[in-house]
């Protein structure tokens, strides 16, 4: 192996003689790519699939394939794309496993910029805030809660089915 494609191999290595003399040793008794993966790595999320269940990464120090990984922190769809650390079970390349996301300048999550949402302890009950408007949208159907006490229900159809009686309340009613 020349010393050029060892060192391509081994980018972080110093060019002194001995660490480039040991590296040409191992490369001579080792023909397979030297891969040292008890080290951090750093990969991309490209997808997340199986109901959200399985995040698809992609490692370019691997080589191109694509694969799933475990992961210990939470993902969502606005982490695809996103620079993602890994470690790696036993050290195989083929069981990756996401530690954390790179935040590249993102602001850290304050009181002012959280996301206003919660979820009470035994999951009965979901709590969702805006400080404006709310707005639940599937293809042309809309329900939007607007600070003003206002709720807009918009669809091509809308349709109310009850076991009970139906009540509508206010302080006029205006049909059509």
């Amino acid at each position: 192996m020349n010393l050029d494609r060892c060192l391509e191999r081994h980018p972080d290595t110093a060019t002194d003689g001995g660490a480039v003399n040991s590296l040409l040793e191992d490369a001579a008794d080792n023909p397979e790519p030297i891969l040292n993966l008890t080290c951090v790595r750093i990969g991309r999320l490209v997808a997340i699939k199986a109901n959200g269940s399985t995040p698809l990464v992609h490692c370019a120090r691997l080589g191109a394939e694509v694969m799933p990984a475990r992961t210990t922190v939470a993902l969502h769809s606005g982490n695809i794309g996103s620079n993602v650390v890994l470690v790696f079970e036993n050290e195989d390349p083929q069981l990756p496993i996401i530690t954390g996301v790179i935040r590249d300048g993102t602001a850290l999550a304050t009181s002012s910029n959280r996301k206003h949402f919660h979820i009470d302890e035994n999951g009965d009950r979901m709590v969702i805030e805006a400080r404006n408007e709310l707005v639940l949208q599937c293809g042309p159907a809309t329900i939007r809660l607007q600070a003003d006490g206002t709720v807009r229900i918009r669809g091509a159809r809308i349709v109310s089915d009850a076991d009970g009686a139906v009540r509508i309340r206010g302080a006029s009613i205006q049909l059509n």
